[in-house]
């Protein structure tokens, strides 16, 4: 499973993708906005509470 560069601080925000073909995409999403941290921090929260412990690999 590929996972997305996500980084979220008290000063900016940081989404790097795939495209379609599954590939990392090198363009980068990055906002210092109010706006922009808050939906960070939702889209963190979102996916932590779908996410799962890892006890073993």
């Amino acid at each position: 499973m590929q996972l997305p560069t996500i980084a979220v601080t008290e000063k900016f925000m940081y989404i790097c993708l795939f495209n379609k073909q599954g590939k990392y995409d090198h363009r980068k999403v990055m906002s210092f906005d109010a706006s922009a941290l808050r939906w960070g921090r939702e889209l963190f929260m979102h996916y932590n509470e779908l996410s799962q412990e890892v006890i073993e690999i």
